[in-house]
């Protein structure tokens, strides 16, 4: 499997939608982070963390072609919020609906857990 894009789609609790890019790595390491670009698509260079712009809730992610596993990291800190890549594929129509808060100022990251595979 090839690296992949995927896009986080996010609801600022002003009510005002914006979404976030994450570049994933084929063979993505267990205890690595993932790129994130909020201005741009994400590339393997792009960094690993953002800080909320505003109160949000990450709403739903479109996963590229990646399956593994990822946890949420907020403020350098593991949330227990853990991600399976392989229902949030974009051509299923039953993914979850995600509702994951965080609030201004927030650092935030996404570490592989569960290997992102070739």
């Amino acid at each position: 499997m090839a690296d992949s894009v995927d896009t986080l789609y996010c609801m600022g609790k002003d009510g005002i939608p914006f979404s976030i890019s994450a570049f994933n790595v084929a063979n993505g390491a267990v205890g690595t982070y993932l790129p994130v670009d909020m201005n741009q698509i994400a590339v393997a260079t792009s960094p690993e963390d953002f800080v909320a712009p505003r109160d949000f809730y990450i709403k739903d992610i479109i996963a590229g072609a990646a399956t593994g596993t990822i946890e949420v990291i907020s403020n350098g800190r593991k949330t227990g919020i853990m991600i399976d890549y392989a229902s949030q594929q974009g051509s299923s129509s039953g993914r979850p609906g995600l509702n994951i808060p965080f609030s201004r100022g927030t650092q935030i990251r996404f570490q592989v857990i569960g290997v992102l595979p070739a």
